[in-house]
């Protein structure tokens, strides 16, 4: 009352449910046709706000989703007097042929007109644009044409279907589950002029859409051979077969002008790749499907509903879900915006490798961020794989594996402990590349590279590969064991640091072991070895390990001191108590 500007006092109180079937008189139906005067009836629903305004608005059913259930459950006309381009029809009786927005000042100056306005203020409110040209969305309903979610038990089938795959992470299942609890029925027909047509024919005299099966094989035949563009090419008496008529003796028919839902072209591509396509039958149902986050949505959820309709099992075995990229501030990335960081941008500066790395190290279940700074890490990270690498192809330049590998049972005791940790890391990273753990599956490769090679192994083996005999056992089980290393870690970083990893193998190959695959993505991925595993040997490494970071830090201080330059100058005497010198002997 006080927007209105009027004044008023309070008669009495009444609850909605009492105003529920009371009559009243439309404002405008002096101005609409016979068939739209009359009496009109109040309804409730339970989406009308309470903290602004009465609590009492229009409905209109033809306008608007929730508007059009609560008018089907009331039993109310969905009356859409708004025409395709946005115009009203003949319905709108005295505001035919004027566009809807226009429309507005000529309403209110009608209702001003016959003493109905009250009062008249401009809101500003959300309400759906389109997301290109910013304009606001007129809802209108129409004829269309849907699959039935919950027609022959689909919506649980679906439900039943979802719980048997594997989602990754596995919060997908619970969301996808709910989509289709509250999913409402498919509507598969668009209104455009490009697409796959809707095959329909409908009779001229009765206008009954025509399901004959002959008629569906007919035009299906036509689209195998000729494609879809009959369909809008020729008249609508060219494409049903000749002398075809509809039931009711008609043979004069019109055809359907609105395509399919892209949606449903993209939700049965495992049809096209697995059932009619190359690869068989026996690929169905595929092994994963891969996509962001919002397509629980989308292609997750329209490639499930046909599939199971059709043959009652999902398309996919496993379901991977990922984030999307995110600028430093946590924001949407957008050209319009002008804060989007392209994947060409980063591969130009960096090289492809730092960007799969980057992915690789990033959590992809969550949406991630990206900036220069946060670069930093993989760029580091990279650097020391590929010098480990490097390194190890340096010091098998004179090793051939056919003449000079060395029998695992004659290896000096460092090499079959480097042999253990190498066969728990192939172990560890195949198991995570199962689960899609490619963040930890990378950690792994990259602490093994760090701290068992780096900051260990390569360091305690210079004396022997760069001062022993070429073919000393001690140097040759070194070389053996660096081969080891090589292979698996360049196969199972090759996902990842794709032409690092195919540089090195070719090095490999054309310098010293020519009996490689011709390239590391035809080589399987390393194996655990059961006879490489001895526990007991990786316990006894481990108190050497603990004695040997204790003895560095002493060096470090001396260095630090000036007492000492190399670390080759320092002689280093432990003491222990006896049952700790028997221990440490343990093979």
């Amino acid at each position: 009352m006080k927007d209105a500007e009027v004044e008023g006092e309070k008669a009495g109180i009444l609850k909605g449910k009492d105003l529920v079937g009371l009559k009243y008189e439309h404002c405008l139906s002096e101005f609409l046709p016979e068939a739209h005067k009359g009496e009109r009836s109040v309804i409730s629903t339970d989406f009308v706000e309470m903290e602004t305004g009465t609590g009492i608005v229009h409905i209109a059913p033809g306008h608007g989703e929730e508007d059009f259930y609560a008018g089907k459950k009331w039993g109310l006309d969905v009356f859409c007097p708004v025409d395709a381009s946005g115009i009203f029809t003949a319905e709108a009786g005295k505001f035919e042929g004027l566009k809807v927005f226009e429309a507005n000042e000529k309403i209110i100056a009608a209702l001003e007109e016959k003493g109905k306005l009250i009062a008249k203020k401009s809101l500003s409110h959300s309400y759906p644009h389109c997301w290109r040209c910013k304009q606001p969305i007129i809802f209108r309903a129409t004829h269309q044409w849907f699959l039935g979610i919950d027609r022959g038990n689909l919506r649980e089938k679906l439900i039943g279907a979802a719980g048997k795959v594997k989602w990754v992470p596995s919060s997908g299942l619970e969301r996808i589950s709910s989509m289709i609890k509250q999913r409402p029925d498919w509507c598969l027909s668009r209104q455009r002029f490009w697409g796959t047509p809707v095959p329909v024919l409908y009779c001229e005299r009765c206008g009954r859409p025509q399901k004959d099966p002959g008629l569906l094989r007919h035009i299906e035949n036509r689209v195998l051979e000729e494609g879809t563009d009959f369909w809008f090419a020729e008249p609508s008496g060219k494409i049903a077969p000749e002398n075809y008529k509809c039931s009711c003796g008609c043979g004069k028919f019109r055809k359907e002008t609105d395509i399919l839902d892209v949606w449903l072209d993209s939700g049965i591509s495992w049809m096209a790749v697995m059932e009619e396509g190359t690869l068989g039958k026996e690929m169905y149902p595929c092994d994963l499907y891969l996509e962001g986050s919002d397509q629980h949505r989308g292609w997750f959820q329209t490639s499930l509903i046909p599939s199971v309709a059709l043959n009652g099992k999902a398309p996919y075995k496993e379901v991977l879900t990922h984030g999307f990229v995110l600028d430093d501030k946590g924001r949407a990335m957008h050209k319009s915006v002008g804060n989007a960081v392209s994947p060409q941008e980063i591969y130009n500066k960096y090289g492809a490798e730092i960007l799969r790395l980057w992915v690789t190290l990033s959590d992809y279940c969550d949406d991630i961020r990206i900036s220069e700074k946060l670069l930093g890490v993989p760029v580091d990270l990279y650097r020391k794989i590929r010098n480990t690498l490097r390194y190890i192809l340096g010091n098998l330049n004179d090793f051939n594996p056919a003449k000079n590998c060395v029998p695992h049972d004659k290896l000096p005791e460092m090499e079959l402990y480097i042999r253990h940790k190498l066969n728990n890391l192939i172990s560890n990273v195949r198991r995570r590349y199962e689960r899609h753990e490619y963040r930890q599956a990378m950690r792994a490769m990259a602490d093994f590279c760090i701290l068992d090679l780096s900051a260990f192994y390569l360091d305690a083996t210079k004396d022997a590969i760069y001062t022993l005999d070429d073919d000393d056992l001690e140097r040759r089980g070194a070389q053996t064991v660096l081969h080891d290393i090589f292979v698996s870690l360049t196969v199972m970083l090759s996902p990842v640091l794709s032409f690092t990893c195919e540089e090195a193998w070719r090095a490999a190959r054309n310098e010293f072991d020519s009996s490689l695959p011709e390239s590391v993505f035809l080589a399987d991925m390393p194996e655990f070895k059961e006879n490489w595993k001895n526990d007991n040997l990786e316990r006894k490494w481990l108190r050497i390990m603990s004695a040997r970071e204790r003895a560095l830090k002493v060096i470090e201080d001396l260095r630090k001191k000036g007492e000492i330059g190399s670390s080759l100058e320092a002689k280093v005497i432990f003491e222990v108590p006896q049952d700790e010198y028997n221990l440490s002997l343990i093979h």
